[in-house]
This record gives structure tokens, C-alpha cells and sequence, in this order.
């Protein structure tokens, strides 16, 4: 129950914009300074070049903040010269029976036109798209993403993903949380095992002619 309780001193939440990073102002300093070094440890370099915002509430004093900030250049943060705000609440709307199609603007850049995705994708949702994907959430079981390019999720991803559709045997699939119920990449198939472990870390899935889908633990550092 302890650990638990530390874990909700510090929220990390992905916006259009980066990173904003809660932390509840009224834990002890060194509960919430270890916590936000764990959170960056368990990431194994995912947040590494990402745009960061601090919000502390209540505020912290100097030195905690100090602390704070210095943890995250530590591990490759860069703070936002214009403070990140949180995104605008979604209006709720009455559940329909079919999910109607979901609909993002794309941007184009060195990796050709990569589509942005700010929601969780409910079951029987379905994003396709020509280009790469990036989800800033989750990709719930019997949803599906399928890109000609690479797909990336910062969140879980629990439905199916389709990478590389039109035959891309390069392309990659990265989730913060890897769980699907069916991953694919070109023409190469897995399926989720009966039995799922947690693992406190991003994993990379990507194909090879010899052994089909291999999912290893994610590395920035790694070429391949």
C-alpha cells in the first residue's frame, strides 16, 4: 500500500505539446523525489528529448523544485520555455453502437506524414492510416490501429496492432505498455500469449524473415 501511495505523488501525463509532470506538493521531499527517479528509471529512456512541464500543487519550496528539475535533465528532459497547459476536458457524449470514425490531422515531417492521436481508443474503435501513428493513450482490447508505417503508443496497448499493412517489413511497433491481443507487422503474425506478464517497461516489437515478430525490450540507444 505504501509504494502505491507513492506512485500517486507523481503523474506523468503525454500532451500534443510534451510532457506535463504532476507532483503533489504535499508529500515529503524525499518521498517525491525518489518516486519521480523511479518513474524515470522504469521509462528506460522513452521520455529521453521530450518537452517537460512541472506543476506542483501546492507548490514545492526552491529546493524541492530544484531537485525536481534536475532529475529531469538527468534523464534527458528539456524544459518547456512556455509552461505546457493541460489539455481542455472532453465533452461526454451518449455511447453509440457503432463508433463512428476516428479522425486526426496529420503532420508531415522527416518520417513522411505521421498521424497524432490525443484519446484512448475504445473497443471497436479502428484508426487507419497511410503513414506512421503515434497514440498519446491506450489502445483498449478489441481495438485496432493499422498503418503503412510505424505505430507507437504512449500508454497500453491491449487491441491489435497492424504496422508496415502494405508490406513494410522495417516498420516497428512501441508501446509503453505491450499487452495486445494480436500484433502484426507486413505479412508476420503474433498473438498474445494465455498468460500476460507485467513488465515495468517499453518494449519494441519488430519482424524478421527467420523468426516472424520479435519483441525485446526497448533501447534508445539501439540500431538496428
Amino acid at each position: 500500500m505504501q509504494n502505491e501511495a507513492l506512485h500517486e505523488c507523481i503523474n506523468i501525463k503525454g500532451t500534443k505539446h510534451g510532457l506535463l509532470i504532476y507532483c503533489n506538493g504535499q508529500v515529503a521531499e524525499g518521498s517525491l523525489t525518489a518516486t519521480l527517479e523511479k518513474r524515470l528509471q522504469e521509462a528506460n529512456g522513452f521520455f529521453s528529448g521530450a518537452m517537460y512541464s512541472l506543476h506542483c500543487i501546492p507548490p514545492t519550496n526552491e529546493d524541492t523544485t530544484k531537485q525536481l528539475h534536475t532529475l529531469c535533465k538527468h534523464y534527458g528532459l528539456v524544459l518547456a520555455d512556455t509552461p505546457i497547459e493541460p489539455p481542455k476536458p472532453v465533452k461526454k457524449h451518449k455511447m453509440r453502437r457503432k463508433p463512428a470514425p476516428i479522425k486526426a490531422k496529420p503532420t508531415t515531417g522527416p518520417m513522411g506524414d505521421t498521424l497524432l492521436l490525443h484519446k484512448n481508443i475504445r473497443s471497436g474503435g479502428k484508426v487507419t492510416h497511410d503513414g506512421n501513428v503515434v497514440l498519446l493513450g491506450d489502445l483498449n482490447p478489441g481495438a485496432e490501429i493499422k498503418a503503412t508505417g510505424n505505430i507507437l503508443v504512449l500508454g497500453a496497448l491491449r487491441g491489435t496492432a497492424h504496422a508496415g499493412c502494405a508490406g513494410d517489413m522495417d516498420a516497428v511497433i512501441a508501446a509503453y505498455k505491450l499487452h495486445p491481443s494480436q500484433l502484426r507487422i507486413a505479412d508476420k503474425i503474433a498473438r498474445s500469449p494465455e498468460s500476460l506478464i507485467e513488465r515495468p517497461f517499453p518494449e519494441l516489437a519488430f519482424a524478421s524473415e527467420e523468426e516472424g515478430i520479435i519483441i525485446e525490450k526497448y533501447n534508445p540507444n539501439k540500431r538496428r
